[in-house]
């Protein structure tokens, strides 16, 4: 979603669900089918991904792991509910993230923890100050202290904070990020580089103004959300992981105007998706849900927009986005994929825990059509 305010009418969002996805993109199949009670589910929350950027990556091979999901799982649209807005209005006159207290409703990870079910969130919106539930929790506000070097980690970041400096080990700062890790994404001078890295040296400086400070902090904080992941993975699959991955509709606001640029930076932000898709599958259970959606699409650079969509200073910047967003997944079966029907909107799934009023008076649903062939439900 992004640091902006949408206030438009509602566009199409991704929606893919699956199961048993592992390794070098090979279905594995459980010995014994765990009660759909027990069964663990990871969502992937990729911000900004569009089907329309998407289906031509999968097409060229370049995104194995999205192939596997569409033609093992099940696939469709997810409508966005708009106002969709993460900011707030400080007294000061300046704006700041959505904390805890602006949720209405409990979030899915405080269902599932009220459930006696473990859980693991990392990145998402509204997760600061970090919760104490059945889980952890490396919050949202993680990625804005990668930005300098010497910054210190806020001790109300993870949940619980005895694994604060575990998880610390997992981050990685924009000053990490090198020349040759920046060149996958953009060509870019030794120059240019130089720039960018006094850019991210100053203090106080904006260095989203240099459009490589900014995609090194981008780069930074997605490799960060990622370890993360990652890392409580390893130390035991939690019955459900969350995972917010906001590169896509980042790199899309800084370069899809940038015709030389833009194309290979946005489409290595796809790749990175479809890379940790396969890793966390790799290292989840044989019949383990895994889910992925976006909120929005994004429109491309000729869309008539006349805003800037990489000034991300323009208080209320209403940014090209599409009210269509991605979604899909692969149950733990296994069978073969297909669309659902029609679109949905993400409260026919599960509440909004955001400050959405709808999300107060819609009571969550599980259509069907929406699940895997042969699949059963997720928990409720």
């Amino acid at each position: 979603m992004g640091s902006r305010s949408l206030r438009r009418s509602p566009w199409p969002i991704l929606l893919l669900v699956a199961a048993g996805l592992l390794g070098p993109l090979s279905l594995r199949l459980p010995a014994a089918e765990r009660p759909a009670r027990e069964r663990r589910i990871i969502l992937l929350g990729l911000d900004a991904a569009d089907w329309m950027a998407i289906d031509p990556q999968v097409e060229a091979g370049k995104l194995p792991t999205f192939a596997r999901l569409k033609a093992a799982g099940r696939t469709g649209i997810l409508l966005s509910t708009p106002p969709l807005d993460f900011m707030m209005d400080l007294p000061s006159g300046g704006q700041a993230p959505i904390t805890v207290a602006a949720r209405r409703v409990q979030a899915l990870w405080n269902i599932f923890s009220a459930a006696g079910r473990r859980v693991g969130v990392v990145g998402w919106w509204a997760t600061w100050p970090a919760e104490a539930l059945n889980g952890t929790i490396a919050s949202d506000r993680v990625a804005p202290q990668l930005i300098r070097s010497d910054a210190a980690l806020d001790p109300q970041a993870f949940a619980p904070a005895s694994e604060a400096e575990t998880l610390a080990s997992a981050l990685v700062r924009a000053s990490d990020i090198t020349r040759e890790d920046l060149a996958a994404y953009v060509p870019l001078t030794a120059v240019e580089h130089r720039a960018a890295r006094g850019a991210l040296d100053t203090p106080g400086s904006r260095f989203y103004r240099d459009p490589l400070a900014h995609l090194a902090v981008i780069v930074a904080s997605t490799r960060t959300y990622s370890r993360l992941a990652e890392a409580i993975l390893a130390a035991g699959q939690p019955d459900l992981l969350l995972v917010y991955l906001e590169e896509i509709d980042s790199i899309s606001h800084r370069f899809v105007q940038d015709r030389r640029r833009g194309p290979p930076a946005i489409e290595r932000a796809y790749q990175d998706a479809d890379h940790l898709l396969s890793r966390l599958a790799a290292r989840s259970a044989p019949d383990t849900w895994i889910v992925v959606c976006s909120d929005h699409g994004f429109y491309p650079s000729d869309a008539g927009i006349a805003e800037d969509p990489a000034d991300l200073a323009r208080h209320g910047l209403a940014p090209p986005l599409r009210h269509r967003g991605c979604g899909g997944g692969e149950g733990p079966h296994g069978r073969s994929g297909g669309a659902v029907g029609g679109s949905r909107r993400r409260h026919d799934h599960a509440p909004r825990p955001g400050a959405h009023p709808a999300a107060r008076r819609r009571p969550a649903r599980q259509p069907g059509d929406a699940r895997p062939r042969g699949g059963r439900p997720p928990p409720r």
